[in-house]
């Protein structure tokens, strides 16, 4: 039996009010995918991966105005007007623990259609867990 622990990565944060300047500059100093987005305490908001970010670096004229604004107008989509690490971020409120079985984990994000959950550890976010983790470990 695996235990996230044996398994989980260390993230690496952002705070929802973090600019696309400073999101970029960490995207090149990691290599990592995805973000964890938390307040000023610890708390996991939110996660924000690179293809999140496409939508900040692509030109609105290159979209059709579907993808910009959605379907007959409805629900414009924030990510593609976001300057902020908020604007991007994907919010879900599936955890992990460092004692919980890596399987059980590979079910919750199949089922909830997430690609990382933050590992906590007394409120705070110690690690992360990906799809790609868990599939180089359970293939």
């Amino acid at each position: 039996m695996v235990l996230v622990k044996s398994l989980m990565r260390k993230p690496v944060f952002l705070y929802p009010d973090d600019d696309l300047k400073k999101i970029s500059s960490k995207l090149r100093r990691s290599d990592v995918d995805v973000f964890v987005v938390i307040n000023k305490k610890g708390k996991f908001l939110g996660e924000i991966h690179e293809m999140d970010l496409l939508s900040a670096v692509i030109p609105e004229r290159n979209l059709s105005s579907e993808e910009v604004i959605g379907i007959l107008g409805f629900g414009i989509k924030k990510k593609f007007f976001g300057k902020k690490a908020k604007d991007f971020m994907k919010k879900h409120n599936v955890i992990a623990s460092p004692g919980d079985k890596v399987e059980d984990i590979a079910v919750k994000m199949y089922r909830e259609e997430i690609k990382c959950i933050p590992v906590i550890v007394r409120d705070k976010v110690r690690g992360v867990i990906t799809i790609g983790e868990l599939v180089r470990h359970l293939a």
